[in-house]
């Protein structure tokens, strides 16, 4: 599946809009436009309300755009009998022209050159960068376009929840005192060879290793072309309720991503009494061995000197 379709780029207002970027079906609906971007067909999302020019991006492998990596630009909403339109940002390594499309939406552009390949500049700092359409002589919408640094962590989903949850969504549930707790990471862009992620929170009584491919992976398809991390921990029977910290530690330990999670309900009851009463009995007749054997030394010793 292209990631083209896995995740689109929303565009928001009419002039100074900002980027937005979404995973799956994620957000509110939008008109989808399909439209020839670099020589690629595939769906890019644009608002319904919007009447005016609308921009849509999309990275070469996530829709965080790296520097240095190839971009997809979309462009719909031109005005009726519009015939040449460029896209161009301090982020590009060049301007990126636009003509109508034939047989596409009304108002939907595709690149002048399919063939030809656009870059964000590989040598600017990672940040937010104006982007401008123009058309006829004039600029008809602005934007902002949002590029990172390569290899940098795009985690698109880092939830907590009770353990018997499936947790398919992004957001964390609320977890009791006591219960065992569901933990899932979802990584877009993870480190070469990175297995496991650990996590920290006081919640939890130690740090919690989440794993690839384990057990606790809810394999919600939501996470197409991501890589899962999913682990479970008992949460401290005497956490207080309330919202602490949870953070991962990811890419070698280069990056951390912090999300609040949630501590509510009664206390979970301690089902394993007969793990404790097995423990203590178990240390009581230690006990009274040694005791008996430092009482027979005792005797033996005072036999001999008697």
């Amino acid at each position: 599946m292209s990631y083209l379709y896995r995740g689109v780029g929303r565009v928001v207002g009419a002039a100074g809009l900002v980027l937005l970027v979404a995973v799956g079906a994620a957000g509110p609906a939008g008109a989808v436009g399909v439209v020839n971007v670099a020589g690629v067909a595939g769906p890019l999302e644009f608002p319904r309300a919007d009447d005016g020019p609308r921009l849509g991006f999309s990275g070469a492998t996530t829709l965080q755009i790296e520097t240095g990596e190839r971009v997809y630009v979309g462009l719909e909403g031109m005005p009726e009998g519009w015939k040449e339109a460029v896209v161009s940002s301090p982020a590009l390594a060049e301007p990126v022209p636009f003509v109508p499309a034939p047989g596409g939406p009304p108002g939907t552009g595709q690149v002048a050159d399919p063939a030809h390949t656009y870059l964000v500049r590989a040598g600017i700092a990672p940040g937010t960068y104006p982007v401008a359409v123009s058309s006829g002589g004039r600029t008809v919408a602005t934007d902002r376009i949002t590029v990172v640094a390569p290899g940098a962590a795009y985690i698109s989903r880092f939830a907590f929840g009770p353990r018997e949850d499936f947790l398919g969504g992004s957001d964390s549930t609320p977890v009791r005192p006591g219960a065992e707790a569901r933990i899932v990471l979802t990584d877009y862009r993870p480190a070469d060879g990175e297995k496991t992620v650990v996590v920290t929170s006081p919640v939890f009584a130690g740090p919690v290793t989440l794993r690839r491919d384990g057990p606790d992976d809810p394999g919600c398809k939501c996470d197409d072309g991501g890589t899962v991390y999913a682990g479970h921990a008992r949460v401290r029977a005497g956490t207080a309720v309330g919202t602490y910290p949870m953070t991962a530690v990811s890419h070698h330990g280069k990056e951390t991503t912090t999300r609040q999670v949630t501590i509510a309900g009664e206390r979970v009851p301690d089902t394993r009494p007969w793990l404790i009463g097995g423990i203590g009995a178990a240390v009581l007749l230690g006990l009274s061995a040694v005791f008996r054997s430092v009482l027979a030394r005792r005797g033996r010793k005072a036999a001999d000197r008697a």
